[in-house]
């Protein structure tokens, strides 16, 4: 009879935590651009190609024991489509509200591995979290930039479990302009941003202090016609805090280097911009301005001079 209990006893404690639980919904919405507003309003973007979201993976776990509820995974999404919403039905909780890990990736091919997946229930996901990444977002061959965001979020039955998750870009951008305000057509070359970046970051946003830069990048040479404003020359970096000698700007125009004073830039996070602006006034003047900027923001400003 004492083996037959024990037995029992499993399928009996099963059957009180399930009635212990009920069925809930939640809505989610992820959006791919951060700090813009009114986004499903906009008929543009202004995103680079490999910057748009491509592919979206959401997965709904359980915060007490990593329990896998949802792995959603769209493709093939439209280029101006800049948020998608998951519908969570009959998601089961505790009657008094429970915990739920959130985690969004868009553009999962840009880092996973040759054979690698997401797909299905059994993923680590404190190895998910904890990922390092270590890829070239700068080579032709790693399509697009991966977007993540993780939450927490406590879930509440009868209550209205609607909310949005921000996805942020893996990486910073550098942004380098050149306006010529001269007669002639000038080229500027040479162009490096050095202790700027790191080897290494986090899949996921953290908390944690950035690393100092180290990594120095050298841009492409700018060719621009009289009175002209060049396209913007970018290149893509790991987030870095600035080291005790700030981070260096250089550039050569002319037979002249010139470099550029940033000990203001304490810092690069991810999803942000560093956009450098060269204004090239006559062969012996040239004015610097730099700012850390949204990524999606674009307006260069043509000084006029006389």
């Amino acid at each position: 009879m004492l083996a037959t209990a024990l037995l029992l006893l499993p399928a009996s404690c099963i059957k009180d935590d399930y009635a212990a639980r009920e069925s809930t919904t939640v809505t989610l919405s992820v959006s791919t651009r951060s700090d813009y507003q009114d986004q499903n309003n906009q008929e543009g973007h202004n995103l680079e190609p490999n910057e748009e979201m491509k592919t979206l993976r959401v997965i709904v776990a359980r915060s007490s024991n990593n329990e896998i509820i949802y792995n959603e995974f769209e493709d093939n999404i439209a280029g101006n489509d800049f948020q998608r919403t998951f519908n969570f039905s009959e998601l089961t909780i505790e009657t008094d509200g429970e915990n739920f890990d959130f985690y969004a990736i868009a553009n999962e091919a840009g880092f996973l591995n040759s054979g690698e997946s997401l797909d299905g229930k059994d993923i680590d996901l404190n190895a998910l979290k904890s990922r390092i990444l270590r890829n070239d977002f700068n080579a032709t061959d790693d399509g697009q930039i991966p977007q993540t965001a993780f939450a927490t979020k406590e879930i509440v039955p009868e209550t209205t479990d609607n909310f949005t998750m921000q996805l942020e870009f893996v990486v910073a951008k550098i942004e380098f302009v050149v306006v010529n305000a001269t007669p002639e057509r000038q080229t500027v070359n040479n162009i490096n941003l050095s202790d700027a970046g790191t080897t290494e970051t986090s899949l996921f946003p953290t908390n944690s202090t950035l690393n100092t830069g180290t990594e120095d990048f050298i841009l492409n040479t700018i060719t621009v016609n009289a009175e002209e404003t060049s396209e913007p020359v970018t290149t893509y970096l790991y987030e870095s805090k600035a080291g005790s000698n700030g981070y260096g700007f250089s550039a050569w125009w002319g037979e002249e280097r010139r470099t550029v004073d940033m000990s203001s830039v304490t810092e690069l996070p991810r999803n942000k911009k560093l956009r450098i602006t060269a204004t090239l006034i006559s062969k012996a003047t040239v004015q610097f301005t730099y700012e850390v900027l949204e990524w999606d923001d674009v307006t260069v400003d043509i000084p006029a001079f006389n």
